[in-house]
């Protein structure tokens, strides 16, 4: 059954993972160092996974997530369950795909204020089961869509959802494990938008890969306007005007990954790098014009569901998978690699356990004038 759409009152490092063991855990097995297993799930807004390095890109743009992925666990065909944020994150939180979870509108304004779709109750999420078993919980995310209200912070102890660039965001995460107090282990999401327009990253970064005057109409003032008239099909996409948007993309991808290297190294700095597990996706990937449109949220297309899964486990030998999967089965393989069972009613496969069965991979749209897989 679907949710209710509510409404809402008028808004208001990373290589020195490397210090590890070398068992790989089992279902209920403390970490190689004899601890439990904490987890960190990293959701990278936006990231196509072709635009990284493990993925093949050409340009330099994630030498922290490539090193971590030279000992990790990499799918190398994973596909989102939708081709933006607030239909794809509750799909890998909970291993359900839209038209279970019912999470399809984003938050929008009409005549009876401001509607939304929320993640109901009823949902189990990652992180209520890490709760359950005992886990500290906390999430610091920025996406308005995932905002508190909308069901996605259930089981988590903390939730922030603010506007934060990715130097934020691993200040607050590295702050919290700093100001626990128990001895439990932890479960930490943190959820990144630096990889999305308008790309608020440094200048260092955007302009590494193309000089500010090659990249500047999609910068200004007038590039909301730019935007919408290259999706409305007034303006069509020049190759000048692809190579600009994909320098200013890469830019900010390469700020987020170079504070991704911190957040790796500030694990280690506290001694946690030898019992944490890292997985790393996106809920989505990003068109430049292959289709006409620049952006997401608008269809699926292989460029918009082809994400990034990275999953480092101290002690588990790197391996690359190829086989189809999808972030459902996020759901069932972090809890599993974690040492905890999954509880039933996710659709999602434990791709740790089983990591090359194949099975058919659904995405789902929901547009106002159509639904279509």
């Amino acid at each position: 059954m679907l949710p209710p759409r509510m409404k809402l009152a008028p808004c208001s490092p990373l290589v020195l993972l490397l210090a590890l063991s070398a068992c790989a855990p089992e279902s209920g097995s403390s970490a190689p160092d004899g601890q439990p297993w904490n987890v960190v799930l990293l959701c990278l807004d936006t990231v196509r996974a072709d635009h990284l390095g493990t993925y093949g890109h050409a340009r330099p743009t994630t030498p922290a997530l490539d090193a971590l992925a030279a000992r990790a666990t990499v799918f190398r065909d994973t596909s989102a369950t939708a081709g933006w944020t607030k239909p794809s994150v509750p799909s890998f939180l909970t291993g359900t795909y839209p038209s279970q979870h019912g999470v399809f509108e984003g938050s929008a304004r009409n005549e009876a204020g401001e509607v939304t779709d929320l993640l109901p109750a009823s949902a189990t999420t990652l992180a209520e089961v890490f709760q359950q078993h005992g886990f500290d919980t906390a999430a610091f995310v920025h996406n308005a869509q995932l905002r508190a209200g909308n069901g996605f912070e259930q089981g988590f102890d903390t939730y922030v959802q603010e506007s934060l660039d990715a130097r934020e965001l691993r200040w607050h995460g590295l702050d919290w494990l700093d100001g626990r107090t128990s001895a439990d282990p932890f479960f930490l999401y943190l959820h990144f938008l630096d990889a999305h327009w308008p790309y608020p990253a440094p200048e260092e970064f955007l302009t590494r890969f193309a000089p500010a005057e090659a990249t500047a109409r999609f910068r200004g003032k007038d590039s909301k306007a730019l935007y919408s008239a290259i999706n409305d099909g007034e303006h069509v996409l020049t190759a000048d005007d692809r190579a600009a948007l994909e320098a200013l993309y890469d830019g900010a991808l390469a700020y987020l990954d170079a504070e991704l290297g911190k957040l790796f190294a500030g694990l280690e700095q506290r001694g946690l790098a030898a019992n944490t597990i890292v997985c790393v996706v996106a809920d989505h990937g990003e068109e430049f014009g292959e289709h006409g449109k620049v952006g997401h949220g608008h269809g699926l297309w292989k460029n918009l569901l082809h994400v990034p899964w990275i999953l480092f486990v101290p002690g588990k030998s790197a391996q690359r998978v190829d086989t189809p999967v999808s972030l459902v089965d996020l759901f069932p393989t972090l809890l599993a690699a974690a040492g905890l069972p999954a509880p039933a009613g996710h659709e999602g496969v434990d791709r740790l356990a089983d990591p090359r069965s194949a099975r058919p991979i659904l995405a789902e749209h929901k547009a106002p004038d159509r639904y279509f897989q």
